[in-house]
């Protein structure tokens, strides 16, 4: 067999982040200083874009005026970002894995008064709020290399619960790598298997 051959059959059955990872003219991407009104705007804009995948990205990339990453924002951030009640309790994100009662989240809904008036509001928050007030900032464990293995990158998806990591070559971001385009690529792999 050539190695040409080898390489394409390679590529075909051992898919790499960089063949699997949405490429950054594809995602949606805003700068700290926008507001929630249009960095929403940005991902149904990138939406129209992306129909070769029947995934939605959920996912907004934020950078600063350098053009550096300096945040994301995520579903659990945008929520955040419209319920003033979030920001009393702290750090969503960590405390969502502690496995609350039905009655404790009850509890904390009724004491902080969350989601009282769920939509009321929604224009004038997401007009006032800057993304860099709502946004997350990635930590190492969110960054990928585009050489790394994909089986690292799945390992990070899964034990991190992360929606995304962020793909970088030489210190640059070039993508993203997502949890729903690896839940697909198995599933389609599964489907092809003979019982």
């Amino acid at each position: 067999m050539k190695n040409s051959e080898h390489t394409q059959r390679t590529d075909i059955k051992s898919p790499t982040i960089k063949t699997m990872m949405i490429p950054l003219s594809l995602c949606a991407r805003v700068e700290e200083g926008a507001n929630l009104h249009d960095a929403i705007a940005v991902l149904y804009d990138t939406h129209t874009r992306d129909l070769q995948s029947s995934y939605r990205s959920r996912a907004i990339l934020v950078f600063n005026r350098e053009n550096r990453i300096v945040g994301k924002i995520d579903p659990l951030d945008l929520i955040a970002g419209v319920e003033d009640g979030y920001r009393r309790i702290g750090d969503l994100k960590s405390i969502s894995h502690m496995g609350f009662t039905r009655e404790f989240m009850k509890m904390m809904i009724d004491s902080h008064r969350l989601w009282q008036d769920p939509l009321t509001d929604i224009c004038r928050k997401a007009a006032s709020r800057k993304v860099g007030d709502i946004m997350s900032k990635p930590g190492p464990e969110e960054f990928v290399e585009e050489e790394d293995s994909l089986a690292e990158a799945i390992h990070r998806l899964a034990l991190g619960h992360l929606p995304f990591l962020i793909v970088k070559k030489d210190e640059k971001v070039t993508g993203i790598l997502r949890m729903d385009d690896i839940f697909g690529r198995i599933c389609d792999e599964i489907r092809r298997c003979e019982p």
